[in-house]
């Protein structure tokens, strides 16, 4: 093999390397639930963007966003999609991952006071307490009811979190004990 070969195949797999990176880097932008205030009634409603219609649009130039779904649909699944404005806006401000992290931030845990840093939402979410005292996971809350849900509850860490569903599933296996100083 010739010297120019290998640089030609050495360039080819840097451009398929770059090329890769990119589309990753786009898929992380548009993928994700998104929730959005539908303009037709004004209420939350959580969306997914179409991911092909996505990568085979961006090669040449923005990515064409339409929806794959909607809370609203089926009922709904002709509308113009007018709210796809607010994501091309704030790609990431209305990823719903994005408004939690932010509603963390600078709030301290309902139970035991301490403030919340860095979320790590691959392994140790952090729950909520609802208005009744009981504590709540995020699987339980759909995304279109995000908001709603933020004004009435209170963050809890995830420690306390573990600890109060245990105590509320298992009552009798719990013994509490005064501390004495």
């Amino acid at each position: 093999m010739t010297p120019l070969l290998y640089i030609s195949i050495a360039l080819i797999t840097l451009a398929a390397v770059g090329y890769g990176s990119w589309l990753l880097f786009l898929a992380n932008r548009f993928r994700g639930v998104r929730v959005i205030t539908c303009p037709e009634n004004h209420q939350s409603a959580a969306v997914n963007l179409d991911m092909k219609r996505v990568f085979t649009t961006m090669p040449f130039d923005d990515p064409d966003l339409r929806l794959s779904s909607c809370t609203r649909w089926p009922e709904r699944e002709g509308c113009g999609q007018a709210c796809l404005s607010q994501i091309e806006h704030a790609p990431d401000g209305c990823r719903a991952k994005t408004i939690l992290t932010d509603w963390y931030l600078e709030k301290s845990c309902a139970v035991c006071g301490k403030p919340f840093e860095a979320i790590q939402w691959a392994d140790h979410k952090p729950g909520l307490m609802a208005p009744s005292g009981e504590v709540v996971d995020w699987k339980e809350i759909h995304p279109e009811n995000i908001p709603e849900t933020l004004q009435t509850h209170r963050p809890v860490c995830w420690n306390c979190f573990i600890s109060e569903a245990f105590r509320q599933r298992f009552p009798e296996l719990v013994t509490d004990r005064m501390v004495h100083r």
